[in-house]
């Protein structure tokens, strides 16, 4: 009797303690910035969280960046140092309550979306944004794919 008591407290503990660290790394990995893979979600054009840093993408850690376009290659600043979300297709640059740019990794195209009730400058704002971020003159800027298409480009 005495030993099934003790083999039942034994069994008891054993449970408790893999309960206990199940729990523990459950906390962990589901809290955002506990982990060395993500940081925490910033808010954006109209409120909607970014993608959280994946330390798993496949980031470049050169200073710049060599991108190909119709028009030659463009170098600019490595804007991934930058980002504040990422993921497999797309790069976060800025997310401000005015204005988010994004750059698509399936298309070489970045983006300047704004939100809803913005200033209406926010999009020319976003650009300059855009262009002191990735190091470039207006001329070189006008050769990568953006979206909207800056007013200081020609007319396709």
């Amino acid at each position: 009797m005495k030993k099934i008591i003790i083999t039942a407290i034994v069994v008891v503990a054993i449970i408790a303690v893999i309960a206990g660290y199940f729990v523990w790394k459950g906390s962990q990995s589901s809290s955002w910035g506990s982990s060395d893979t993500t940081t925490a979600p910033p808010q954006g054009v109209d409120g909607l969280a970014a993608i959280p840093i994946n330390s798993t993408a496949n980031i470049p850690t050169s200073a710049t960046l060599a991108l190909g376009t119709s028009q030659g290659t463009v170098t600019v600043n490595n804007f991934y140092t930058k980002a504040v979300g990422i993921d497999a297709e797309t790069i976060i640059l800025v997310n401000d309550p005015n204005y988010e740019i994004t750059y698509d990794r399936t298309t070489s195209a970045f983006a300047v979306s704004v939100g809803n009730g913005v200033p209406p400058d926010s999009t020319n704002k976003g650009i300059a944004n855009l262009i002191q971020i990735l190091g470039v003159s207006e001329g070189d800027a006008c050769k990568l794919t953006i979206t909207p298409r800056p007013d200081f480009c020609p007319k396709s």
